[in-house]
């Protein structure tokens, strides 16, 4: 044998274990990939899941909703007192209210007394869903569990197989019934049947706008199938009473234990949600713990995520790259002996992370990096020398003392170590700190050895309050947690009488600049924004970067230094910022401290954040310095946002009316429902200062619907003569897309008969143009309704009289902006122009804010309908509003 072919075989045995090392650590980054992707996949599809389940919330109460409107109705009243005479009365109400809901199969009505009872089908209904024993129920059982229930109490029966007559084809019925009571006593029973399938989440829309690959199955709280659909076809026919915990029992297990988890079965991933649709509304009716569960579930090799990860997707490549390294190895060995043993591992580890997404540095057990990616480069500001040096240093949080999460072991003995990592650090960059989220595993040998760190680095992306108040913060026993890592890195860094400043900056628009990139150009973007910042420092300066949109700036600077700092920050987000051609403006919010004797570090920090924090909540741009008055106004801002569902709740806001003069006779044709609120602590709050904090909660729908029924009960009090009296009520913008508002305002106006007409509601341009044809349409079902629409503001917004071709309204509203100067400043041309095109457009136009006899003659020149201001009168409680309005009628003012 030839000692060529000798040294051949002697070093394929020498490097088939540098083969099967590739091996093992190719498969724990498989086991990585993988258990991040159902980490990743299974939080978006609680998200599905959550979503579904609020739909399905949101269909209950439509369906109680209408319950409860046929139950306040005038014609269940009547039929009540007297049955025989009204009996054709309450049929036909009955049937016009099924030919509105299509969904509902059935309407019954059942007397206490065995007598009344009244049935009415939907028009061509083939099923006798009355029959009450298909329910398991019987008609006396199922009034006794109604009377027991409240005045709004709901009675929800389980899904029932009702067998179709015709198709021979079983149906799932669900039956809501609910009390008909006057002030104390029970009068009958309202009973619904509805299908399931029209209760049941709108998952066949929701599956249209996602393309992953999954199915969802619906089931009953006794396990059959109700109904299950995919991206490509439904199923939901013809489906037997099969039970779920039959086909899949380790499913229905998990199911019957927990409302909300997943679970993976024969490479099936499986998430669920249990659902009970009026457990938090009434708190008498059938319980059940899991009236519907929406179960999740696909197939795991046909998820986007796994097909587009090239580890997973590739997985026999591992046994062709062992080849190439182990025959690579040999011929390399024999040309250059002094090559290192692991040389071939790190390129093909370049080749493997390259692809991650994270930043990778690997390491050996004596923590000098051998390989970094380019990710990691961007993230911690070195090039890929400088980190095969070691120059970027890594700092460990401390945990809690509780933290079994954080630090799973990381110990040394005898050259043999176990060390494994998942929390966040702190990066050293050349000139800043970066937190960033480390995972770090190991890589061992048959004789447990450590071969190799594996650490995974990444940006904290939206890191969640949770996770920064226990990973970041320190409380030690103080009332404000404090970061304690940059008070550490300023003190040892910065001498203190160097520090003037210190200060917090949030990107605001930032993610909607990154939603355009790919996870490449998001590093690519974190490195830019950095570098621009390093470069507004000094040498003596320092960043901390908490995510890719906060930051933490010490600043040195004082006096007329400090305010040029703050305008060249002004300076650098002016113009579009960005990666290749995907630029933006980038708009920032800031708060700043400035240094005073006697003033500790960390109160410099938790002053900035306070000023960021009245920043965001006023929803100011720029930078805030910090003083006295940013405590008051947080504390004021809190105090009113703490006190708003009370003052509700107890008519502590009070809804005024401002009256509204008609030009051509002088007469009082209506007002305008305004809010005031006067608290004994915080004294008068103006509108301007707690309508952006409830629409900043998404109160909207509270403070809408508080000042629409208040209005319609002030009509109804004043009962006007005028038949063209009206109140206008303005609404937050979310509102005119709520899909409760239009059947609440129906609703309240029913209750309290009032005419359709007598209610006007104003509406900004902003809210109309924002999505013009799903506007359209809502003001079409108003109009069909009666109700009439009013541009609020007019002017103000878009500012074009070209518009209002495009939107279906009735009356313009013009902003006092274009009178106010009038005469003194002012000779009123805008408003003359915009008075003559309304009227030659035909246009019903108010024009607000009059104070003055000039301006009132103006605007009756030019053809106004009418006017509001303090010229007649400002916005006075209803009793004063009531007067006035009966004493201008009898024309003694």
């Amino acid at each position: 044998m030839s000692n060529g072919f000798k040294a051949i075989l002697r070093r394929i045995l020498v490097f088939s274990p540098l083969a099967i090392l590739f091996l093992l650590f190719y498969n724990h980054l498989v086991n990585i990939e993988e258990r991040l992707i159902l980490e990743q996949i299974g939080k978006e599809h609680q998200i599905h899941l959550d979503y579904i389940e609020n739909s399905t919330q949101k269909e209950f109460t439509f369906y109680s909703q209408i319950i409860d409107f046929v139950k306040s109705s005038h014609s269940l009243d009547l039929f009540f007192s007297n049955e025989n005479e009204y009996e054709s009365m309450i049929s036909l109400f009955f049937q016009s209210v099924l030919e509105n809901q299509p969904k509902v199969q059935y309407i019954g009505l059942f007397g206490f007394d065995g007598d009344r009872t009244l049935i009415t089908p939907q028009q061509g209904s083939t099923i006798n869903a009355f029959d009450l024993n298909q329910y398991n129920i019987t008609s006396q059982k199922l009034l006794y569990e109604v009377k027991n229930l409240e005045k709004t109490g709901m009675y929800i029966h389980p899904v029932s197989f009702i067998e179709n007559p015709v198709t021979h084809v079983y149906e799932q019925m669900i039956l809501l019934a609910s009390p008909v009571m006057d002030e104390t006593e029970v009068k009958g029973v309202i009973v619904f049947i509805v299908q399931a399938k029209d209760l049941l989440p709108p998952i066949e829309d929701f599956l249209k706008n996602h393309s992953q690959v999954f199915t969802f199955t619906v089931v009953d709280a006794n396990g059959r199938i109700l109904e299950i659909l995919n991206k490509f076809k439904s199923i939901q026919n013809d489906i037997k009473m099969t039970n779920y915990s039959i086909m899949y029992p380790q499913v229905w297990n998990s199911i019957n234990k927990n409302k909300k988890g997943n679970i993976i079965v024969d490479n099936v991933f499986y998430q669920y949600n249990a659902i009970n649709p009026f457990e938090r509304m009434y708190q008498n009716y059938e319980e059940n713990s899991h009236y519907f569960t929406v179960i999740s579930s696909f197939s795991m090799e046909n998820v986007e995520l796994i097909q587009s990860s090239f580890l997973l997707q590739n997985e026999s490549l591992r046994y062709i790259i062992a080849l190439v390294i182990l025959f690579g190895s040999v011929i390399i060995s024999l040309l250059v002996y002094f090559r290192k043993n692991d040389q071939e591992l790190i390129v093909i580890s370049k080749l493997i992370s390259d692809q991650s997404h994270d930043g990778v540095l690997i390491r050996k057990p004596s923590r000098v990096v051998t390989y970094s990616n380019y990710a990691a480069e961007l993230l911690t500001g070195y090039t890929e020398e400088e980190l095969l040096m070691d120059k970027a240093e890594i700092e460990l949080l401390d945990f809690p003392q509780n933290e079994r999460e954080g630090k799973k072991n990381l110990s040394q003995k005898n050259k043999k170590q176990v060390i494994s990592y998942d929390n966040f650090v702190w990066i050293h960059s050349k000139h800043s700190f970066t937190l960033c989220h480390m995972l770090m595993n190991s890589v061992f040998n048959n004789r447990k050895d450590l071969l190799y760190l594996v650490q995974l680095l990444s940006d904290p992306q939206n890191i969640s309050r949770e996770s920064f108040d226990m990973y970041v913060l320190e409380n030690k026993n103080e009332i404000t947690p404090v970061d304690r890592y940059p008070i550490k890195k300023i003190t040892d860094l910065l001498p203190l009488h160097n520090l003037s400043a210190i200060m917090y900056l949030k990107l605001t628009n930032l993610d909607l600049l990154e939603a355009q990139y790919t996870h490449a150009q998001h590093h690519q973007s974190g490195a830019l924004i950095r570098d621009v910042l390093i470069s507004f420092l000094k040498t003596d300066e320092l960043l901390f970067k908490y995510s890719p949109d906060t930051y933490l700036i010490t600043i040195s600077s004082d006096g007329n230094e400090l305010h040029d700092k703050i305008e060249r920050l002004a300076d650098i987000f002016a113009t579009p910022f960005g990666v290749e051609n995907k630029k933006k403006i980038l708009t920032y919010q800031c708060g700043l401290s400035i240094y005073e004797k006697d003033k500790s570090i960390a109160t410099l920090i938790l002053e900035s954040r306070m000023a960021l924090a009245a920043q965001l909540h006023f929803n100011h741009q720029g930078v805030l310095i910090y003083d006295n008055s940013v405590n008051k106004s947080l504390l004021r801002y809190y105090s009113i946002l703490n006190k708003i569902p009370s003052a509700l709740k107890n008519n502590k806001i009070e809804v005024f009316i401002q009256p509204i003069v008609g030009l051509k006779d002088d007469t009082i044709i209506g007002g305008e429902a305004l809010v005031r609120w006067n608290d004994n602590e915080l004294g008068d709050i103006h509108p301007n200062e707690f309508i952006p904090i409830i629409e900043r909660h998404h109160l909207e729908q509270s403070i809408d619907f508080y000042v629409i029924e208040t209005a319609i009960q002030y009509i109804a009090e004043l009962k006007p003569e005028d038949e063209d009296f009206f109140l206008s009520v303005n609404i937050c913008p979310p509102m005119l897309f709520n899909e409760y508002l239009i059947p609440y305002l129906v609703g309240t106006l029913e209750k309290y008969h009032v005419d359709h007409g007598r209610v006007v509601l104003e509406l900004t341009e902003r809210m109309l143009l924002e999505d013009l044809p799903r506007a359209n349409s809502i003001l079409a079902e108003l109009h069909n309704l009666g109700i009439n629409i009013a541009i609020d503001d007019f002017g103000t917004g878009f500012s074009s009289l070209s518009y209002l071709n495009m939107l279906d309204i009735d009356i313009i509203k013009i902003d006092r902006a274009f009178i106010k100067n009038y005469p003194t400043k002012s000779e009123g041309k805008i408003m003359k122009a915009i008075l003559t095109m309304a009227h030659e457009l035909d246009i019903y136009t108010f024009v607000e804010g009059i104070e003055t006899k000039e301006q009132l003659s103006l605007i009756t020149n030019h053809g106004a309908a009418a006017y509001q201001g303090y010229l007649f009168s400002k916005a006075i409680s209803f009793e004063d509003f009531k007067v006035l309005y009966i004493a201008r009628l009898k024309k003694e003012i």
